[in-house]
């Protein structure tokens, strides 16, 4: 099916509040859908991103559900 989009990304990140601070070693985890639609709602397309961002620092990961509709012109 050409209009459907599946992916998934990895991205490690190093935030410091200052040099001197220790490394929190984020890790982000995100999967992905990207569907395009066809005929009388050719340009319309809808997207959902599902993240998990980890750290060793904290005893928590921070989960994220981004969706989106978008109208191409």
């Amino acid at each position: 099916m050409p209009a459907l989009s599946i992916g998934t990304y990895y991205s490690f990140m190093d935030p410091r509040s200052s040099a001197s601070a220790p490394s929190r070693n984020q890790s982000e985890y995100v999967v992905f859908g990207i569907y395009q639609f066809d005929g009388a709602l050719k340009g319309l397309s809808l997207s959902n991103f599902l993240g998990v961002q980890t750290s060793p620092v904290y005893d928590y990961s921070f989960w994220q559900n981004r969706v989106s509709l978008q109208y191409n012109f």
